[in-house]
């Protein structure tokens, strides 16, 4: 998935939760069986894109639904920051989203996620090292 846009670290973590989703419904695709649940047909499964980015989980939860209503325009009146990439991920939710199947978006404190945040400060330092020899 390129990513012609300016970097910002904003644009990494939408990119991050949208791989994630990708990676979580290659799972649920590869896994999908229909476990009964009684006369109502299958059990809800759920999906949760667990990040420390604040951003993410507001801007999907809270920020685009109003921006929807909006005319995907923020409150000032401005086309919200990073909109491709917040469509990106709903429209993949919407893709999959169903009776059976819910996707939700959770913020971890950071302190609960320093490995996951040394390494991918570790892969940006090696992605602007690789950057540098081309």
């Amino acid at each position: 998935m390129g990513d012609d846009q300016i970097k910002t670290s904003q644009r990494a973590e939408l990119l991050a939760a949208y791989e994630g989703l990708e990676l979580a419904l290659d799972e649920y695709e590869l896994n999908r069986t229909c476990v009964t649940d009684g006369d109502t047909g299958c059990k809800t499964k759920n999906v949760a894109i667990l990040t420390d980015s604040e951003y993410v989980v507001k801007g999907i939860t809270e920020w685009l639904p109003k921006w929807k209503s909006n005319g995907f325009r923020t409150s000032t009146g401005k086309q919200p920051s990073n909109l491709d990439l917040f469509l990106r991920i709903d429209h993949k939710v919407r893709e999959y989203e169903s009776d059976v199947l819910r996707i939700g978006f959770r913020h971890i404190p950071r302190h609960q996620n320093k490995l996951a945040d040394k390494l991918a400060k570790e892969a940006a330092e090696i992605d602007q090292e690789q950057s540098k020899l081309l």
